[in-house]
């Protein structure tokens, strides 16, 4: 008979045991969830980094790729400023050439314009770009005037890509 009795005492005596476990183990868990919730943000936000710096290499390697079909050289700025826009007076500087990838230059040319209308910058950019390869506008600087519409004077620094080693 008192195998009888022994059997239920154990089982609540384990059943007991196994709720005070349960509950230790959800207190611990609650206890360390805003670490684990920190830990996990941070792989989040390091996994899009990552992405982001794979999609920038992808824009990279395909720019690479355009630019590498274009077998010529830039034309010098002020040549193409001067065919395209030939009503715009400009100051064009070349300034140093700037190491960019491995086997590549960034060529960097500073275009000043005194007393031109804003839209002018539109039309400096779109010649610029409809070369081959294009001079990319990289920098602006306005200088205001007192009439309206009109910049006192426009600093402008282009850039485009050139291959030191074919």
């Amino acid at each position: 008979m008192t195998s009888d009795r022994t059997l239920p005492k154990v089982l609540w005596i384990a059943a007991g045991t196994a709720l005070a476990i349960g509950l230790l183990l959800t207190i611990r868990t609650l206890i360390d969830l805003p670490d684990f919730v920190a830990r996990h943000g941070k792989r989040v936000q390091d996994l899009r980094a990552v992405m982001a710096m794979e999609e920038a290499r992808r824009a990279q390697e395909e720019a690479i790729r355009c630019w590498t079909r274009i077998e010529a050289a830039a034309p010098p700025l002020s040549d193409v400023l001067g065919r395209q826009c030939p009503d715009v007076v400009t100051n064009v500087v070349n300034l140093e050439a700037v190491p960019s990838l491995a086997g590549w230059l960034v060529r960097r040319s500073a275009v000043t314009v005194a007393g031109a209308r804003y839209d002018r910058i539109a039309e400096l950019e779109r010649a610029g770009a409809a070369s081959r390869p294009p001079w990319v506008l990289a920098e602006c600087v306005l200088e205001a005037s007192d009439r309206p519409g009109v910049a006192a004077r426009l600093e402008l620094v282009f850039e485009t890509a050139e291959r030191v080693t074919k």
